[in-house]
This record gives C-alpha cells, sequence and structure tokens, in this order.
C-alpha cells in the first residue's frame, strides 16, 4: 500500500518512508 504526500500528491509506499 501507500501514502499520497506532496505537494504534488506522489504515491510512495510505506516502505519507503520507514525502511
Amino acid at each position: 500500500e501507500g501514502k499520497i504526500i506532496g505537494i504534488n500528491s506522489i504515491h510512495v509506499s510505506y516502505s519507503d518512508i520507514n525502511p
């Protein structure tokens, strides 16, 4: 799963935030 973050609403996975 991923979370929408950033000004451009870039989708990133939670693992990218908390490896």
